[in-house]
């Protein structure tokens, strides 16, 4: 098969029995990368491979039918579709009232086929890779929120154990107890309709679990229940002041899981995977102080962010301004933009603050020379 041009485009066709390709991870990790939007040279960008290796881990997949190729580029200013925005934004709005099963748009009794179809139909259209690089300004959150929720329906829904626990609790909240009192609001919530009384129940069910969890000193599990109490009832005024003033657990819970898949993203060679991950741990959590070094670190290595290094480097030596290694990358990167005197500054001080700090001596001596050469030049 012959390559194409390296502006020629992927486009994932189907997904189901792809798992009897038994791909390679090289294969898979290429495979992952394939958004509809991204050129084969974007890709080879990504993940830092030329294009001809590229090609040669999506020829499989490409001659089995799993994917196609478009030869024509698709231009990269991304203006999101007017159409494509009243979709993403009536399926956010009816995310926040939707149980599981009306999430994934299947029924209680779906079988677990029928629920991954459907969960990777979900992914392929609202998944953020889908317009990687892109700017979505306002959207960008409203897809993050999408998918999150979507992953976290199929996660419940696919796991038997899990599932038979959530169908119990949506069975709890249909069927009262009937050792318990019925309270004005009990007799209210029964006159509703049962999919409205479903809601409004279980948004009632999971605030209560939040504030045992609360008593506790369980945060983040108080944390998620609020969550979910607000998500299914957004218009209640208590579970909104209950999710506003527990939400910081949540996000710095996901700002840590983040850090760490920018990290394996990072060592894996994913240099544009790792900035963005970084860049949203950032978001949901602006103290993550380690952030800052490591986006420091990885902007120097991308070609044009030199400025993004610097202002990062900078903020980092807010927070550790004690750090060898904050100063050598900070040395390093006033060295790569030809700010010698402040490079050698930041590079001397990491030499005071640890000897031991190669890097910092090496670019230290390399620039010395330099200084001592064009003075015998000068004389």
């Amino acid at each position: 098969m012959k390559k194409p041009s390296d502006d020629a485009i992927p486009i994932i066709l189907k997904y189901e029995g792809i798992e009897n390709l038994n791909l390679t991870p090289e294969e898979a990790f290429v495979l992952s990368r394939v958004s509809g939007t991204s050129d084969l040279a974007e890709i080879g960008q990504i993940l830092s491979l030329d294009t001809a290796r590229v090609w040669e881990m999506l020829k499989r997949p490409i001659e089995t039918g799993f994917i196609g190729i478009e030869e024509k580029k698709k231009s990269s200013t991304l203006v999101l579709p007017l159409q494509k925005q009243k979709e993403l934004r009536k399926r956010y709005e009816a995310l926040l009232k939707q149980n599981h099963y009306e999430v994934l748009g299947v029924s209680s009794i779906a079988l677990a086929t029928t629920i991954k179809e459907k969960y990777f139909e979900l992914v392929k259209e609202f998944h953020p890779d889908r317009y990687y690089g892109r700017d979505l300004g306002e959207f960008s959150s409203l897809l993050e929120a999408v998918f999150e929720r979507v992953s976290r329906a199929f996660e419940e829904l696919i796991d038997p154990e899990r599932r038979r626990a959530y169908d119990q609790f949506l069975q709890d909240q249909i069927e009262p107890s009937k050792d318990s009192s019925q309270t004005k609001i009990e007799k209210f919530l029964s006159k509703l309709p049962l999919s409205l009384r479903d809601k409004v129940g279980t948004a009632k069910r999971y605030h209560e679990m939040g504030k045992k969890e609360e008593l506790a000193g369980n945060r983040l599990a108080a944390a998620s229940f609020y969550q979910l109490a607000f998500t299914y009832e957004p218009t209640n005024k208590e579970y909104e002041k209950s999710h506003n003033r527990t939400r910081s657990h949540i996000e710095q819970k996901k700002a840590q899981e983040l850090f760490g898949k920018a990290m394996e993203a990072y060592y894996r060679g994913d240099r544009g995977e790792a900035i963005n991950l970084l860049e949203r741990v950032l978001v949901l959590n602006p103290g993550k102080k380690e952030c800052y070094h490591e986006l420091a670190m990885i902007y120097r290595e991308q070609p044009g962010t030199l400025e993004k290094a610097r202002d990062m480097g900078m903020k980092a030596l807010d927070f550790f301004p004690n750090d060898a290694k904050v100063h050598t990358t900070l040395g390093l990167i006033h060295k790569d933009l030809g700010n010698v005197k402040l490079a050698m500054k930041e590079l001397q001080v990491a030499l005071k603050l640890d000897q031991k700090e190669e890097r910092a001596r090496k670019a230290l001596d390399e620039l010395e020379g330099r200084a001592k050469g064009g003075t015998r030049r000068r004389n």
